[in-house]
């Protein structure tokens, strides 16, 4: 074979191996050559695309650019990378990129057109994927207010991505891309601590994160957060750092306004606790220093009383009975402020229930005036209780009760074992108690709106009785209907042993 003719098979056998579609037509639209790859793309052999014009390889919609394309390639000029369509056997339409080149004669002149066909289908599918996935970044981006940067730095740049320079505040053609200008959108008293954690990183090829302050154009500072993990090369180098920046603003205010509210709530605490003090204080000073002369009044109305009779009598004996009640009075504000101030200590001892009722009643006569007191106890039940505290929670409670119950009405007692506790009631004929009220009744100084006339206490009694009741580990409630009494129920633990 001669020289010539292996050059000419040589050039068939790699037109006939290529990927692209390669094909020839003479000057009249003939084809007069159509490699396997043809074949493959448009379905047609090249026994039957060879000596036709196959008008139907082009869409009609795409006829009128191509034939601009060829019209040009005929006056002799080459057009590469031309994307169309063009129509397989069948119908379907394959995209295509087209280099279209003029075939010239012995004398130059154009004798035919060479046209090479690339199928694009997965390129445009690839472009298209990226699109999608650029765009759905850039939202997944702006929703959590999260851009990414990459710094090269043998280059000396820094690149950011949309969401990025909408944080900062800038355009893409107000950002030059230097580490300079990424630095210097960094407030003035972060940048140093910044620019060193970088550095570090990247020299160590480790990641870091920081937060920091930037400045937007308008003066406007804002947060962010910073994450970056060092970029390796091939040669195991640290290049450079990849990274994200989320702007935490928010959540720098939501912080910063809780700190605000916190060391506010302490203020007040603290202001509260110095009030709360200073009421203690008061109120016990006040309480001691109206005890002295009421204690004189009380003495010389008991001497006066053994003096006079009639009318006068009469008078001296609601001045006592006054004196007496107010007496209380001072004195349920003094147990409060002990109370109060942890300056009371309960020792348990064993005793009889109906020992320590007795006692109480016999110091509560001119309280209970002439309510009827009925005691349902079981004369040998016993309780491990310290027998002041005892003391007080039933006598606050029988006080109340006879407060707030009509004269002649009954007071009831009762008592009752459950597990190793008693329970003990005591139940009036009064109003009751409101739904709403029973809740906040053993709050201090707290008193309902619907008060006897002439017979508003102090309002610390109730807490009294609950602070009493709690020291010895037990607790109190009430059970209350309005229209049918008030009954009080409070715990106390029962004793080991029957008291003898």
């Amino acid at each position: 074979m001669r020289p010539a003719e292996e050059r000419i098979a040589h050039l068939a056998a790699i037109v006939d191996s290529t990927d692209d579609a390669i094909f020839s037509r003479d000057r009249a639209g003939r084809i007069t050559s159509w490699n396997r790859s043809a074949e493959r793309m448009f379905g047609f052999t090249a026994e039957e695309a060879v000596g036709t014009t196959m008008s139907s390889l082009v869409p009609e919609t795409r006829l009128a650019e191509v034939e601009i394309m060829l019209e040009r390639v005929r006056s002799g000029e080459r057009v590469e990378h031309f994307e169309t369509v063009v129509r397989r056997r069948g119908g379907m339409l394959v995209p295509v990129s087209l280099t279209i080149s003029p075939i010239l004669g012995p004398e130059g002149e154009v004798v035919g057109v060479s046209s090479i066909a690339r199928d694009i289908t997965e390129q445009q599918l690839a472009q298209a994927t990226l699109a999608e996935s650029e765009a759905r970044l850039r939202e997944g981006e702006a929703l959590a207010q999260v851009g990414g940067w990459i710094w090269d730095a043998a280059a000396g740049s820094v690149q950011w991505s949309d969401e990025l320079h909408r944080i900062h505040g800038l355009a893409p053609v107000e950002f030059d891309g230097t580490l300079a200008a990424h630095l210097g959108c960094i407030h003035p008293d972060d940048r140093g601590a910044v620019e060193s954690e970088m550095t570090s990183a990247l020299q160590q090829r480790r990641s870091f994160d920081v937060e920091y302050r930037i400045i937007r154009p308008g003066g406007e500072t804002r947060w962010l957060y910073a994450r970056s993990d060092p970029i390796i090369d091939d040669e195991g180098v640290a290049a450079g750092l990849r990274g994200i920046c989320q702007d935490i603003t928010q959540r720098h205010e939501a912080e910063e306004a809780v700190r605000h509210a916190y060391e506010a709530e302490r203020a007040a605490a603290a202001e509260l606790r110095v009030a709360d003090a200073l009421k203690d204080e008061f109120l016990a000073t006040v309480s001691h220093e109206l005890r002295t002369p009421l204690t004189t009044i009380m003495g010389f109305s008991s001497l006066l009383s053994t003096e006079v009779g009639g009318q006068q009598g009469e008078f001296l004996e609601t001045i006592k009975r006054n004196a007496g009640e107010m007496a209380r009075m001072i004195e349920r504000l003094l147990d409060f402020s002990r109370l109060q101030a942890g300056k009371v200590e309960v020792q348990r001892v064993e005793l009889r229930l109906a020992d320590a009722l007795e006692e109480c009643l016999d110091t509560l006569g001119p309280v209970l005036g002439r309510h009827r007191v009925v005691a349902e106890i079981p004369e040998q039940l016993a309780v491990a209780t310290d027998p002041d505290a005892l003391d007080r929670i039933l006598g606050n409670l029988l006080t109340n009760a006879a407060k707030f119950s009509p004269e002649g009405s009954t007071l009831t007692i009762s008592a009752s074992t459950e597990g190793k506790d008693v329970i003990v009631s005591v139940a009036d004929e009064g109003p009751g108690i409101a739904v709403d009220l029973q809740p906040r009744i053993f709050e201090p100084f707290f008193q309902a709106p619907d008060q006897p006339a002439g017979k508003r206490g102090t309002g610390v009694g109730l807490g009294i009785v609950r602070r009493y009741v709690e020291l010895q580990g037990g607790r109190v409630w009430c059970e209350s209907e309005p229209g049918k009494g008030a009954t009080f129920r409070f715990t106390v633990p029962v004793a080991k042993r029957v008291a003898g």
